[in-house]
Order: structure tokens, then sequence, then C-alpha cells
């Protein structure tokens, strides 16, 4: 995966003791090491939250070389996300997972079903009413390209040891009753100990019923619901979820006033590190499960920490929000 260095220096990061300040044991020390090339060029999982702006996309790369989208941005992130898929040497899509169907997530779809073949498009098998969206479903029919339903529950073997849980909506919940934002589907992409948790623009009900469904739901990674408004995010899923680090993706200075300032306190709370595509730009990340790497723009490589047996903790990340602490950049 030499390709990574396409994209400049990279940020790593490995969580490893239970106070930020403490020194990490002498077992963790020996792993204290600078990643070399040929970390990056093993076959990992990537990553991508990619920066759309007011928007949200994002680019799972599985060990053995599947690609998926997790929704498309808006229609003016094909500027960003078709070029960064080429550089990448992507030449087929093996699914899109579409969270819901308002323009920030779904507005580019119909653009990437044309510049890439795609071999289904997977959602929550509602569809709002818009010329827009009539008109996409059209082309996607045309294509003949797989429409896949899913639901709370469903789970699936990406490849490469990836493995994908569906959290919401639940089967019985009707479309018509429901707010688009709160139907949105809910993935939990998990690899060996690592697991990223993509909320859509879910919101409190949702929330609760991922919590009433005991399902699986802890991950290292959140992505933020909603943008990071005061309407996701509630402490007590954040208590359950655990994450360690939060990617938030909005446009800058936008007029929704994204992310809203609880959501930020409730984080840092919760020691979580936060990062912001409207701050941070595209934000990735690699992992084989165990270690993590992880890259913001104009960030250098970072020492990274194990500490075997425990949860991974955070060291340091320059430039991002760590437990109401403003790095330096």
């Amino acid at each position: 995966m030499t390709r990574f260095w396409k994209f400049g220096v990279l940020l790593v990061v490995l969580g490893m003791s239970s106070s930020l300040w403490a020194e990490p044991p002498e077992k963790a020390r020996q792993h204290l090491v600078v990643p070399s090339q040929a970390d990056l060029a093993q076959d990992r999982l990537e990553v991508h939250f990619l920066d759309v702006g007011q928007g949200d996309s994002a680019i799972i790369r599985t060990p053995d070389h599947k690609t998926y989208m997790v929704d498309c941005g808006p229609r003016g992130a094909r500027k960003k996300t078709i070029p960064y898929l080429k550089a990448l040497g992507v030449e087929k899509l093996d699914g899109i997972f579409i969270s819901h169907s308002h323009m920030d997530h779904f507005g580019s779809l119909p653009y990437m079903v044309d510049a890439f073949p795609v071999d289904a498009v997977y959602f929550s098998g509602h569809v709002h009413t818009s010329k827009y969206n009539e008109k996409t479903l059209i082309k996607l029919k045309k294509k003949k390209i797989r429409m896949v339903k899913l639901k709370q529950g469903d789970k699936m073997k990406l490849g490469g040891g990836v493995a994908l849980s569906v959290l919401s909506p639940p089967e019985d919940w009707n479309p018509e009753l429901v707010d688009v934002n709160d139907y949105s589907v809910v993935l939990r992409f998990s690899l060996g100990d690592i697991d990223f948790l993509f909320m859509g623009d879910a919101e409190r009900r949702a929330e609760q019923a991922i919590l009433k469904s005991k399902l699986e739901i802890r991950s290292e990674f959140l992505k933020v619901g909603h943008h990071g408004s005061e309407t996701s995010s509630s402490e007590l899923f954040l208590d359950n979820v655990l994450p360690l680090f939060a990617v938030i993706s909005c446009g800058v200075a936008n007029k929704f006033g994204h992310p809203d300032a609880k959501t930020i306190e409730h984080l840092q709370q919760r020691n979580v590190t936060i990062m912001r595509t409207d701050e941070n730009g595209t934000v990735m990340v690699l992992t084989d499960g165990k270690k993590v790497f992880i890259k913001v723009k104009g960030k250098s490589w970072t020492p990274v920490s194990l500490n075997e047996g425990e949860r991974l903790r955070l060291v340091s990340i320059p430039g991002a929000i760590y437990g109401g602490l403003q790095y330096a950049c």
C-alpha cells in the first residue's frame, strides 16, 4: 500500500495507557516506534473520512483490496471523491452504503456510478421523494446495479477479515412515521480489535433504539452522527459506545453551526480525541486489527504504542482536541 505516500506525511496514533500523562509501561515502551515504509506496504484495513465540506463521505478498503463507500457527499463532492479514488488506484466499487437520501450524503451517488462500475448500493429501502432522487434511482436501475435493503441485525463479510453489522434502522419501523435522519442506516465495521461506528445523521430516537437492541456497539472510532449536531451523540449513547476517537464531518463556517458546542463538550468530558474535517481535512486510518495509524492534513509520523491486553489509548495527536486540551498544529 505504498499509495499512502501519495498523500504526504501521516499522523500516527495508537492508544495505550489508563492516563494521558502516565509513562507507558515497559512492555508497551518497546512498541514505541516510528512506522516504516514496510509497515505501510502491508495489506491492512483503510478508512478514509473524506473532507467533502458540509456533508458525509468515507472510503473503506479491505485488506484484500475491496473498496466500499459510506455515503457520497453532496453533488460538488464528486470533484474531490472521484480523483481521490482514482489516485488510490480504485477501478471499481464493491459497494456503496447510503445512510439516507439527504443531498449532503446522497448527492454525488449518480456521479459515482457513472465514474466507476458499482456492484451494489446498500440502503434502508427508503428514499424520500424528489425529482433528483427519482432520476438517481432510474439511473441505478438502467445500470442494473443491485439495490440491497439493510435492517437492524444484518451482518456481512466484506473481505479480508472485515465484518459489518447493521445497527439501525429497526425492521419494524415505518419510514413514513420516522424522521429521515433517524431512519439512517447505522453501520459498524470491525477488524480484529478495532471497530468503526458510522452514524449517518441518526439522532436520539435512533440511538435509543440501538441501545434497546442490545447489539454490540462499543467502538474505538465513532463517525459522529449528524455532523456533530446537538440532536445526536447523547451522553448515554457515548457512554455505551466508549469511543476513543471521534471524526466529525462538517464544512468550514457552515450555516448550521456544526458541530454543536455541547457535542464537543460531551466528547471532551469522556477524553475522546476529536478530529474535524473542517479543521483537520481528510482523516485516514490504517489498521491490521491491532495497530492503528492515523493521518491528518499536514502532520508527520509520531510514535505509537501498544499496551497488550488493554484497549487502545491515546498518546498524543497534534492538531486534534483531547480531553479539553487543544494541541498546537
